[in-house]
């Protein structure tokens, strides 16, 4: 089937941003279970392909993030559908230090 997402270990991985004053405090598994990976749309990628979207995400205090492309995917539907997703159901522990900062790499495989 096209347009279906390969498994979460392959195909989202988190880095930690740079800066030694970006702390949060500990991720518990029902603050982690919110991140998810988004659908796709079968009508984005052709059978075969695979695309990447990079997304930073600075966290707020209240576990909300403002998200943006750092690398885009080369669709821009893919890409708001990913910043999109991880803005509106990706949540971190409240309490992170103002402008704690999160790369996320988000995989679309069309199968």
């Amino acid at each position: 089937m096209k347009g279906r997402i390969l498994t979460a270990a392959t195909f989202l991985m988190l880095t930690h941003g740079a800066s030694a004053q970006s702390v949060c405090p500990p991720m518990y598994a029902p603050t982690f279970a919110t991140h998810t990976r988004p659908p796709t749309g079968d009508e984005l990628l052709h059978e075969g392909e695979s695309r990447w979207v990079v997304l930073k995400a600075v966290i707020r205090p209240d576990g909300t993030a403002e998200v943006g492309v750092s690398r885009s995917s080369g669709i821009t539907a893919l890409n708001e559908r990913a910043v999109s997703w991880v803005r509106d159901h990706w949540r971190w522990p409240k309490g992170c230090v103002p402008g704690t900062t999160r790369r996320i790499a988000i995989g679309f495989s069309g199968w």
